[in-house]
């Protein structure tokens, strides 16, 4: 529970590494943000850091039982549809393409074909959860606050990752960015779309 003054005021400390600090804390009552401006001395550089911190309203839910997605590849110039999505009760399944693209020298990119396996099956929500795939929320019904959070885990083979989720209320846009390691060592990032038809 957070006061008023508590929001507007000016807080001073020491961090874990010695170091002193002040910060700024400011809300304007009634508004969805917090605003934070911490500074510090590192060495004899001034460090400044300022977060803006943003209530996400979690007043809204999608049920994703039967709906159908088109999922765009970002990074591809223009982006194009990697693959395509059908939604269940119970899971998710690809109908066309699969979760990456050939990408050209010219940065434009190709749809790969889905690959035998994939074709007509389900991928229950959790286990798309556990590897960060597109849709974090384990269930066909997502929140808002679901839709707008950031996750990470450990993938079936063995990659650590993150993933940043957002949504605005009343759209059929979902945006992903995951980020992981792959077994050369090399961070690797994919940031995608999802159209819900």
């Amino acid at each position: 529970m957070c006061t008023f003054a508590q929001l507007n005021a000016t807080y001073s400390g020491k961090d874990f590494d010695g170091r002193d600090w002040t910060q700024v804390v400011s809300h304007v009552k009634n508004s969805d943000e917090i605003v934070t401006t911490k500074k510090w001395m590192q060495g004899n550089v001034q460090q400044i850091a300022k977060v803006t911190l943003k209530f996400v309203p979690n007043d809204y839910f999608i049920d994703l039982t039967s709906k159908t997605a088109s999922v765009f590849a970002l990074k591809c110039k223009p982006p194009i549809v990697a693959f395509n999505l059908r939604f269940t009760g119970v899971g998710l399944g690809l109908t066309k393409g699969t979760d990456s693209v050939n990408v050209n020298i010219d940065g434009t990119c190709t749809q790969k074909p889905t690959p035998a396996e994939d074709v007509g099956s389900i991928a229950l929500y959790a286990a798309a959860k556990r590897d960060g795939f597109i849709i974090p929320c384990g269930n066909a019904i997502c929140t808002g606050y679901e839709l707008n959070l950031s996750y990470k885990g450990t993938d079936v083979d063995g990659r650590a990752w993150t993933q940043v989720v957002s949504h605005a209320k009343g759209s059929n846009e979902i945006f992903s960015t995951k980020t992981w390691i792959d077994s050369n060592g090399i961070t690797k990032v994919s940031t995608s779309k999802l159209v819900l038809d």
